[in-house]
């Protein structure tokens, strides 16, 4: 038995290259991308558990092509042989290429759910509620910061991930600015995991080193 507490739901969304024939949908069905050919993280990752889940589930048996870690390969196969992903729609409009589109799956509960997890017995220190209390807050804001409403519509905002040299994040082309540096560390720590399992100890042990 574990405690938890639930930080954010994401939604899955099919990623693909921009003259891909679904590229200017506005959503699919699991139906339609019987046959398409996928391209899928590697086995033994959480994400690529995450999403076996979600298939075997809603009864999707995706057509594999290449199984890769890499996001370069992935888009180098999207660009010549026309395969598709399922991506955590987020964290991938972060840092993707602009000529890569994110496309809403038409299926209720698509989505993964970030959890923060502990024992069922274990006593939180002091200084675990503290990055407890932190995440929190943090999950609450970062939808907000992904998207604005326009006219009573959700409207998407451009986001980019600078992760080489310093770590930077611009929407829409202007830099963001956080309210601590903590709070920018968590997230380059995250993107840097790219959807996997995080433990309370290992972000501590990250922003915290002390």
């Amino acid at each position: 038995e574990q405690n938890y507490e639930l930080l954010f739901q994401e939604d899955i969304g099919l990623e693909v290259y921009e003259e891909h024939r679904l590229a200017k949908r506005k959503s699919v069905t699991l139906e339609e991308l019987d046959g398409e050919k996928f391209s899928m993280l590697s086995q033994g990752s959480s994400m690529r558990k995450t999403l076996d889940q979600l298939c075997r589930k809603y009864h999707f048996i995706p057509r594999i092509m290449i199984e890769t870690d890499s996001d370069l390969v992935c888009w180098q196969y999207m660009k010549k042989e026309g395969v598709v992903a399922f991506v955590p729609t987020l964290c991938e409009e972060l840092y993707k290429p602009e000529e890569m589109k994110i496309i809403p799956i038409d299926q209720k509960d698509f989505c993964r759910y970030v959890l923060l997890v502990w024992g069922e017995d274990r006593i939180l220190t002091p200084e675990e509620n503290m990055v407890r209390a932190f995440m929190v807050d943090y999950f609450q804001n970062i939808t907000a910061r992904s998207f604005k409403n326009s006219g009573g519509r959700q409207e998407r905002k451009r986001a980019f991930a600078q992760t080489f040299g310093y770590f930077d994040l611009y929407v829409d082309g202007s830099p963001v600015y956080f309210r601590s540096r903590k709070a920018k560390e968590l997230l380059a720590f995250l993107i840097n995991r790219r959807g996997g399992m995080v433990s309370m100890e290992s972000v501590i042990d990250t922003l915290w080193p002390e």
